[in-house]
């Protein structure tokens, strides 16, 4: 190969670079401008998501102490709300005592 051809060889593939080459890379470091650009930006949604989620396990637990307690109050009622088949017969016994009293004081109030 002689200089001339060289010279032309040199030509072509400067031409080559600066025409497709050199715009490509350009256009690639773009792109990778926008992707760290967007990968902060997901940084940024995944910290805020986490401090949520951080919020939302504090809530649960609060929640969970909420509905043991109310649990355990619910219990207490249903113990304390229990009517044994004496105890029932003792309620009705002091209804009827006391439907007797309002009706005799019914009749003194006449």
């Amino acid at each position: 190969m002689n200089n001339t051809e060289k010279q032309q060889m040199v030509e072509v593939v400067s031409e080559a670079l600066e025409s497709a080459v050199l715009p490509a890379i350009y256009e690639l470091k773009e792109d990778v401008k926008v992707l760290k650009e967007d990968v902060k930006v997901l940084k940024d949604d995944v910290k805020v998501l986490k401090e949520d989620v951080k919020i939302l396990k504090e809530d649960m637990i609060d929640v969970k102490d909420i509905l043991e307690e109310h649990g355990q109050r619910l219990e207490k009622v249903e113990y304390n709300t229990r009517v044994y088949p004496y105890d029932k017969e003792y309620v009705d016994k002091k209804f009827h005592e006391h439907d007797v009293k309002i009706n005799k004081l019914e009749l003194k109030c006449r």
